[in-house]
């Protein structure tokens, strides 16, 4: 079993039927699973609680802020691994509905781009690192169910 490291937030965000994917800027060592296709990702800091995390690490990454997004359900925690160090941790895993796509990312991601769901059920361009991946394709089928 790969050996654990801290827990942290993962949001997923959805915005008329498209899911928000980041690319990890392919820094290894300094970002965790660099080079991969994914959901947001971030580490919490200290006497930080998840839901202020969650927002902080959004807003951090994309520049879309609190008022930009209506959280939709928050997932509970999901063991996650780093495919290159085979480290595993677990994210508070959160969904949201964005009210904009418009994004900007910070130096962690190299690029983003709006997936549907049947390219992330196919991993067309996304990288599952989910142990439980079923569990995040059904979230992901009743959030868009409820976006219709």
């Amino acid at each position: 079993m790969p050996k654990y490291v801290a827990d942290g937030v993962c949001a997923i965000i959805m915005n008329k039927g498209r899911i928000l994917l980041l690319n990890r800027r392919n820094i290894p060592f300094l970002v965790r699973n660099p080079g991969i296709w994914s959901f947001l990702f971030g580490s919490m800091e200290k006497g930080e609680k998840p839901n202020e995390t969650v927002y902080r690490e959004i807003e951090e990454e994309t520049r879309l802020r609190k008022k930009d997004l209506k959280l939709i359900s928050n997932a509970g925690k999901m063991l996650l691994i780093d495919l290159h160090s085979r480290k595993r941790w677990y994210n508070y895993t959160y969904l949201f509905e964005s009210k904009s796509r418009n994004v900007e990312i910070n130096i962690e991601n190299s690029a983003f781009r709006w997936a549907s769901i049947e390219e992330v059920k196919e991993h067309k361009g996304y990288t599952n690192i989910f142990y439980n991946e079923k569990k995040i394709l059904n979230l992901l089928r009743e959030m868009d169910e409820r976006q219709h």
